[in-house]
C-alpha cells in the first residue's frame, strides 16, 4: 500500500533520469536551500559542487537518486519536491549519506 502511495505522489510530477546525462554534461539541482552543479565524467562518475558545508568545490560523489525524506529512495532519479541524497568520496563528508532541502528545479546547463 505505501508502495501504491509513493508512486501516486510522483504523478505529475517533474523526474529528471541521471541514466541518460551524458560525460562531460552538466546539471543544475537547484533545492530551497542551495544550487547545485552535478558533472558526469567520462568514466561514468559524478562531481558535485555548491553547498558550502558539504562540497564548496567540485568533489567526487555517487548520486543516489532522491528521496521524500525517509528512507525510501527512487534511485537514480531526481523528483522536484523530492530530495536529492548523494555520497561524498573525500573530505570530512567521506562516505555519509547527504540528503538536501526539496528539489526546485532541475536543469542541463552549459559546461
Amino acid at each position: 500500500m505505501i508502495v501504491d502511495e509513493i508512486l501516486k505522489d510522483l504523478e505529475g510530477k517533474e523526474v529528471f533520469d541521471l541514466t541518460t546525462v551524458m560525460p562531460g554534461a552538466v546539471v543544475e539541482v537547484q533545492t530551497r536551500n542551495s544550487t547545485y552543479l552535478l558533472k558526469r565524467d567520462e568514466e561514468g562518475s559524478w562531481t558535485i559542487e555548491g553547498n558550502e558545508k558539504y562540497c564548496p568545490t567540485p568533489t567526487e560523489c555517487a548520486v543516489n537518486g532522491s528521496t521524500w525524506g525517509g528512507s525510501c529512495l527512487l534511485c537514480d532519479k531526481l523528483g522536484v519536491g523530492m530530495h536529492m541524497e548523494f555520497c561524498l568520496h573525500s573530505g570530512p563528508y567521506d562516505g555519509k549519506r547527504t540528503v538536501t532541502s526539496p528539489i526546485k528545479a532541475v536543469k542541463y546547463v552549459d559546461a
